[in-house]
């Protein structure tokens, strides 16, 4: 059986940590365990990994390694990426475009470990800059691919949705009122949130780190 390993969150290290917990829910018969390593531990095992880096999938032994590859697994086991391989090319789209603000964000994991001062320019750049330029586009794509409103492509959540999902419940963090000025990304986000599969995670939300 699948399952999945991370570093800690004590590492300070980006690990998609409000993706991966979206993950558990929807796939509780593809991913059996989970595990994290600790910094102290790391040493010992990062020789373990192919690439000597997290997350990897473990599928009967065998270590897939990168985010974006284990996401695109994971979902297409969980059927939330067409078998259409023009409606996956729309998915892919929208993901790249949100690439760019997961882009931003890891830009500034790593300043946040180095200097506040820095931190704060940056958290002004990304909602002033970063976040504008991606959220506009965002609207573009579900308005062109969606057909009711409510999801990126047609009217079905797909792995388009929980990625958007996932960068906007960070940057409400730095800003709550910011899809006030993205209507079509604001009733996206509450239509996946009205998901059951994701409703145990709507209650109990992780700490998610920048």
């Amino acid at each position: 059986m699948p399952r999945e390993h991370h570093h800690s969150k004590r590492c300070g290290i980006y690990t998609h940590i409000a993706w991966h917990d979206i993950k558990k829910i929807l796939l509780q018969k593809i991913i059996s365990q989970s595990g994290y390593v600790s910094t102290t531990d790391w040493p010992t095992h990062k020789s373990e990994i192919p690439l000597g880096q997290v997350p990897v999938l473990e599928i009967d032994g065998f270590q897939l390694p990168q985010s974006v590859s284990i996401e695109r697994y994971v979902t297409k086991q969980a059927k939330l990426y067409s078998t259409d391989d023009f409606e996956a090319a729309k998915t892919d789209s929208v993901i790249d475009t949100i690439d760019e603000l997961r882009d931003a964000n890891l830009y500034k994991i790593i300043l946040k470990q180095m200097d506040e001062k820095l931190v704060e320019k940056r958290e002004r750049n990304l909602l002033e800059e970063d976040v504008p330029k991606v959220f506009t586009k965002l609207e573009i794509l579900i308005k062109n691919y969606g057909s009711d409103g409510r999801f990126f492509l047609g009217n079905k959540l797909t792995w388009a949705d929980l990625c958007c999902y996932e960068q906007i419940i960070r940057i409400l963090k730095l800003d709550p009122e910011i899809l006030n000025k993205y209507p079509k990304l604001a009733l996206n986000h509450e239509h996946v949130e009205k998901e059951p599969t994701l409703a145990e995670y709507i209650k109990t939300p992780p700490e998610a780190s920048f």
